[in-house]
């Protein structure tokens, strides 16, 4: 894959494959289900309407699922922005870098997809 150093940067495919056993079938499954998920869209639904409470929530599933799938940036960005809400609105720069680790994992994760056939 192009950019592997750049993939593994957003992707850490070893230590997810580790979490599945291996199982590329498993591991290209979740990948789907990651870029199916609404949850990304019910945090920026959640924060236009600054209701902070549920975006918190809401940023804690995406922790555990981008966790559970070795996106190590979205997973920190998401954890930061979760603490962030539950006291109030979060730091307009962490959720900039939210939003664009988020863009770049889900293209990386689309490339895997279609690489692990």
């Amino acid at each position: 894959m192009e950019n592997q150093e750049n993939l593994n940067q957003y992707i850490d495919i070893e230590t997810a494959l580790s979490r599945v056993r291996g199982n590329k079938v498993i591991y290209k499954k979740m990948l789907g289900m990651f870029l199916q998920n609404t949850s990304f869209a019910d945090l920026e639904n959640a924060l236009s309407q600054k209701d902070y409470p549920k975006a918190s929530e809401i940023a804690h599933g995406i922790k555990g699922l981008t966790g559970n799938l070795g996106m190590n940036i979205v997973f920190e960005e998401s954890s930061k922005l979760m603490v962030q809400m539950r006291s109030g609105a979060p730091d307009e720069q962490d959720l900039k870098n939210y939003r664009e680790a988020l863009v770049k994992t889900r293209e990386y994760a689309e490339k895997l997809v279609t690489e692990l056939g």
